[in-house]
């Protein structure tokens, strides 16, 4: 006979089944960063995560990377392919340079505060730091705005935009490569829609200060906006991946723009350190 007490546990059960499968008050899945599809002969990808801080289990060194500069500081990673750096083929813009559209795809109920004109500025200035540390005329081509795109896609556009993603990813970089050149064919940039996200300008202005140089410039304020992720910060960031410089662990490394790991209301990675100049000059 069918009891009243197991009549209610079986509803519950039925409630709750429904919920998960409509993911009503299910958890954040991790299950990586999303599939960037098949690839076409010929073409591999690399995928960058970027971590929150506490992802990591080790330990604070008790010697950061500063200055005085101990050795740490100069450390950089590049990626390769069968002996070969991989590498944009015409990063100068005696060609195309390397052109990027964005798409203003951020959710204004997680970053309410950010305006498109300030989520620009943010994108174009992660770029132009690594210009200015360049010594071989690096030059990126911002070439407007996109309505909409999917993420991550080869489709033929160096993409930077945003898309819910695990929590476990403050943002993703996907590199599509040929494997027989090491040449670079595309990137796609994602900052995750489930942070919220601001940008804190630099105190220096480096368009209307010629002895501003954003590589090197320090921003005296040295924090962001609590609980949130700095979009100047994070992108900079990213964009050493898009030139394929590979992150970095280990903790003394922590001052470096390459360093994996990311927080709350950090700025630092604004600008470079020894180890992140000498390796976008050792790529290019």
């Amino acid at each position: 006979m069918f009891s009243l007490r197991r009549a209610k546990w079986l509803a519950i059960t039925l409630i709750v089944s429904i919920a998960l499968l409509l993911g009503l008050g299910a958890a954040p899945s991790d299950a990586g960063p999303p599939d960037p599809g098949p690839l076409p002969p010929g073409l591999a990808v690399k995928v960058f995560v970027h971590y929150p801080k506490g992802h990591d289990t080790g330990v604070a060194a008790a010697s950061v990377c500063g200055d005085p500069s101990p050795a740490a500081c100069g450390d950089y990673g590049i990626a390769t392919t069968s002996g070969k750096t991989i590498r944009w083929q015409d990063p100068t813009g005696s060609g195309a340079g390397i052109p990027y559209y964005v798409v203003l795809n951020y959710s204004t109920k997680t970053s309410p505060s950010l305006s498109a004109s300030a989520a620009l500025a943010a994108i174009n200035a992660s770029f132009v730091t690594w210009e200015a540390a360049s010594d071989a005329g690096l030059n990126y081509t911002n070439k407007g705005t996109l309505s909409k795109a999917t993420l991550p896609r080869l489709d033929g556009k160096n993409v930077v935009g945003w898309k819910a993603l695990s929590p476990s990813a403050i943002a993703v970089t996907y590199v599509w490569y040929y494997t027989s050149t090491g040449y670079i064919a595309e990137s796609d940039m994602i900052f995750n829609n489930n942070y919220r996200w601001t940008y804190t300008p630099p105190v220096c202005d480096a368009d209307g200060d010629p002895a501003c140089n954003p590589a090197t410039y320090e921003d005296p304020t040295n924090s962001g906006v609590a609980s949130t992720m700095d979009l100047l910060n994070i992108g900079t960031h990213e964009a050493g991946h898009t030139l394929m410089l590979l992150d970095l662990y280990d903790p003394k490394q922590a001052n470096l723009t390459m360093y994996g790991y990311g927080s709350y209301a950090e700025l630092k990675k604004d600008t470079l350190a020894l180890g992140d100049v000498l390796g976008v000059r050792a790529i290019y």
